[in-house]
């Protein structure tokens, strides 16, 4: 399931790069390849994506999906790390920052909600990801494929990708993606804007500039004392996957900033 980095030395910090919906491991390559010497890097398959299919029911859901990665990280001698996490992957790294402070350094978060804020968004948003669910299991995957990355927050992603990455998306399950829309969609998450404004460990907040839903969840965001935000400009939604150079030099920055690099 976990892709791994070489290294010819230890590092004192653990990078966990944690994907999107309908994405994999494979979606970091680009920024692990221009970070492994410097840093150890580890992307995972995250329940019901890549080769990680089929697990447990209580996996697909951020809290169980939280523990089964801090139990599989303390296997392989990782008790501290920094999560960078996209989109879904991103609303795990909140999870994380918020309930086991004591397991991580800092949070990168790229694209990704920190929760809707009344019951009633919460339970709009569940009757949403319920009928995605629903298409999932009984329409076309092509069909529903091409709707998904058709969203405006996707931008211009349909014409800046190569055929790879429409193969990867299409080897995916519908069954699986249906059950983790169920479990681990936004609308199951609880809010954690309150929360954030206590937390002490340190944030980079990244966004596409073409992505106006997340650069205003980045622009509120700008007011926590802990939360570093970044603009990337020309692109949209999937920042990592259009423009993985610059989110590679903010990953550094930060790093730096922090000091997670020498």
């Amino acid at each position: 399931m976990p892709s791994h980095s070489t290294l010819s030395k230890p590092m004192p910090l653990s990078l966990v790069f944690l994907h999107g919906f309908m994405g994999s491991a494979n979606d970091w390559d680009d920024i692990t390849k221009l970070l492994e010497n410097e840093i150890f890097c580890l992307a995972i398959d995250l329940p019901g994506h890549g080769r990680h299919l089929r697990a447990p029911a209580k996996r697909y859901s951020l809290e169980g999906a939280a523990e089964w990665l801090l139990d599989l990280l303390a296997q392989k001698g990782i008790h501290s790390f920094l999560p960078v996490g996209y989109s879904m992957g991103g609303r795990l790294a909140f999870h994380l920052l918020i309930n086991f402070p004591h397991r991580i350094s800092g949070a990168i978060v790229i694209s990704a909600s920190p929760g809707l804020l009344t019951p009633e968004q919460q339970a709009q948003r569940r009757k949403w990801d319920q009928n995605m669910s629903q298409k999932l299991l009984h329409q076309p995957f092509e069909r529903f494929l091409s709707e998904w990355y058709k969203q405006p927050l996707f931008g211009t992603l349909e014409m800046d990708v190569s055929d790879s990455f429409w193969e990867k998306r299409r080897k995916n399950d519908p069954k699986e993606l249906a059950k983790v829309m169920r479990g681990m969609g936004t609308g199951q998450q609880n809010s954690f804007w309150t929360a954030l404004e206590n937390i002490e460990k340190p944030v980079l907040y990244l966004a596409g500039a073409n992505d106006t839903k997340y650069c205003s969840i980045a622009y509120q965001l700008y007011e926590y004392k802990s939360i570093t935000v970044k603009i990337i400009p020309d692109c949209g939604h999937s920042v990592h996957i259009q423009k993985p150079q610059r989110v590679t030099e903010n990953i550094k920055s930060f790093l730096h900033t922090i000091g997670g690099l020498d």
